[in-house]
């Protein structure tokens, strides 16, 4: 047997490996909390932008307002969303705040807004308290702007869960411990395939 063809017979064998375990993966359910986090990075200068969750049960839509304020973006609210723009004593929300139902505590409670509502502040970088309600459950998330650019947004999976605001978004996702071991499985079949092709030829 020719080395191409040994090497495409190994190449093919690696590859039913991985489509195996991807389909297997897709099965797996984690059973703990994860915070998902979206780089979006559109800007809405001309035309709004909407993400939203649970087949369009909660949805949140950007706009700009331009003009010479501080509040130059603006967000509407449709479904079940709701947001909240403040931390602490009416301050701006910075990296760092848990977004969680205690939130109305400091006076500043999620609210909805059917109509587009100016975003304070948002001149600069600002981070968005986000609460939605989908058939599970309550979730917490926020969004982050930068001038009339959505630079992203990241919520939690699980309900009720506090999720913190962070820059997060901008980074490089570190692969899943799940997306590792399926990587291994790949490289240890195929070191066997080649292990075993190469007994063969001997």
């Amino acid at each position: 047997m020719s080395s191409s063809r040994v090497g495409r017979q190994m190449i093919m064998s690696a590859m039913r490996v991985l489509i195996t375990g991807a389909a297997l993966m897709g099965t797996v359910t984690l059973a703990s909390a994860a915070p998902v986090y979206v780089n979006s990075n559109t800007d809405f200068t001309n035309s709004p932008t909407t993400i939203s969750f649970g087949g369009g049960q909660a949805s949140y839509t950007f706009s700009y307002l331009g003009g010479n304020t501080n509040d130059i973006d603006a967000v509407a609210t449709g479904g079940t969303a709701q947001v909240n723009y403040f931390s602490f004593f009416g301050q701006d929300m910075v990296v760092g705040f848990q977004i969680d139902s205690n939130i109305g505590a400091t006076g500043y409670p999620f609210k909805a807004f059917p109509t587009a509502a100016p975003i304070p502040y948002s001149i600069a970088e600002d981070f968005i308290g986000l609460k939605f309600t989908l058939a599970d459950g309550d979730h917490f998330g926020f969004a982050e702007t930068l001038g009339s650019t959505l630079v992203g947004y990241g919520f939690e999976s699980q309900i009720n869960t506090p999720i913190i605001a962070s820059e997060r978004i901008g980074a490089v996702d570190v692969p899943e411990p799940l997306t590792l071991s399926l990587f291994a499985a790949g490289l240890t079949g195929m070191a066997a395939l080649r292990r075993r092709k190469k007994a063969s030829v001997v």
